[in-house]
Order: C-alpha cells, then structure tokens, then sequence
C-alpha cells in the first residue's frame, strides 16, 4: 500500500477528489489511540520565504531534515566549517555538531518532515505543436499548451503514532500547537496562485476523513497558519472560508470508534 517517495509515504493516488479514500480509513483505525490526543487541525501551503525548497513533497522533506540557516541548505561540511570559524575546533559527534550548530543560530535537522499529512494536485499538461504562415507565408511553429488531467496525491508525513513509545507524535509546523493540532500542507504557493476547487474538495475529503476518527474536531476547529503567526499561511488566495463550507457538520459525521 506505502510507497517511498523521498522518505515520504504515499497514501493515496486519485485523479478523483470526492471518492472515499480506503487507504486513509484504514491508517487512521491503526493510530486511532493517537489521534484522539489531537483537538485541532492547521492547514499549511508549502509556499514561504524558501519556497525553492517548498516546489514538491521531496523538497520539503529534504528542507525539514537538513541543516539549515535563513532559509538554506547547509551540508554537514558547511556546518562544521562554521562552528570551526567560530569555535575553533571540529564537532566529534552529532550530538555536539547539533549543540555547536544551535550556537551559530542554525537549524539542526528534524528527525522527519513536520506535517502530518501532505496534500498535492500534479498536473499532466498536453502539448500540441502547430504550424502557422505569416501574411509573407513564413513557417512559425505555435505550442499550445492545455491541461489533460490532474492527479490529487496524499502522503503521509511525520506518524501520528510515535513507534518508540506508540503514544502520539508530536508535529512541527505551528509554534505553540504542535501538540494539539494535525498539520496539513497543501503544496503550492496560494498567495499567487487560487487553488483549483477540486484541489480544496480533496483538502476537505481529507479533513472530514480525519474527523471521523476524532470527531471532537468540529469544523470551527479547522483553522488557517496565520491565525498562530505573522504569515498569510495557507496563502492569501486560500479561501478559508470556503473550504470550511466544504467540510460535513459535526452532527453529520459518520464517525466511527473501535468495538
């Protein structure tokens, strides 16, 4: 069922937003114990000032691994070449690469990406060549781009259950909520961009997938990233009040609970 996609599990794989996602129900009954820990759900975009780490599933898996500093990709290399600058001397082990590294004001990698849940649409564009004359019957060649089909992919990203100690994980995508909320990230950069409507109706499928599991999420308890920060996250063209319109009410959820 999982496939690995840089580090990243792919749950689903529908070009329709709307049809129950099995493989989703069937993920959510193994960790139910976990989910019941979370209150809340904090949809993300992947768009930020890194974005050139932020374009796919891949990049943001690499981002949230890796050293970092403002925003770059720092390699272990680069890391050590810093902390011998300043402290002279060369770390002798991870632990105190990471301790050193902290010091510098760089990021140390996280064990896993920080979202629980991502979200993409991939898009399959159709190309078509045309040859056109102008009035002196010169060849010009036109492409014309349109699109063929669009393709909705979950992936899971950080567990919801922790294997080591099978109680939940915490995320780490909202300072101050990382215990109580599910992070989700809608990929894409939806300050410039308006998200297509079957892309926030697969977002909502998801959602309301999660809420029957947990149905002490209510929709008032789906919220936006800029709520929590100074960002315009999930974008400002996100229309949060339109998706919340796609989610089910509470009372109409059908929930389930294990026997």
């Amino acid at each position: 069922m999982f496939n690995p996609l840089g580090g990243l599990r792919i749950l689903v794989s529908s070009e329709s937003a709307t049809n129950d996602i099995y493989e989703l129900n069937e993920y959510l009954r193994k960790n139910y114990k976990a989910l019941q820990s979370f209150e809340g759900i904090i949809m993300h975009h992947s768009a930020t000032k890194d974005a050139v780490h932020y374009r796919d599933t891949t990049g943001i898996k690499r981002f949230h691994t890796s050293y970092r500093i403002k925003g770059r990709i720092l390699s272990k290399a680069e890391v050590d070449k810093k902390i011998y600058a300043k402290f002279k001397k060369k770390p002798s082990s991870e632990t105190e690469r990471k301790k050193l590294a902290a010091k510098c004001h760089i990021q140390a990698p996280w064990r896993d990406v920080g979202y629980q849940f991502l979200i993409e649409q991939v898009d399959s564009i159709k190309k078509e060549t045309f040859w056109t004359f102008d009035s002196s019957w010169v060849p010009k060649v036109s492409v014309v781009e349109t699109l063929k089909e669009s393709t909705f992919t979950l992936q899971i990203g950080r567990p919801l259950t922790d294997p080591k100690t099978g109680k939940a994980m915490s995320g780490a995508h909202t300072r101050g909520c990382n215990r109580t909320h599910i992070g989700i990230c809608v990929v894409g950069n939806f300050d410039k961009k308006v998200p297509s409507k079957e892309l926030l109706k697969f977002g909502a499928n998801v959602v309301n997938t999660i809420r029957r599991y947990q149905p002490g999420i209510t929709v008032d308890k789906v919220e936006p990233h800029r709520k929590y920060a100074k960002k315009t996250c999930p974008g400002r063209l996100f229309d949060m009040i339109l998706f919340r319109s796609m989610l089910t009410p509470s009372n109409k959820l059908n929930t389930w609970r294990p026997e």
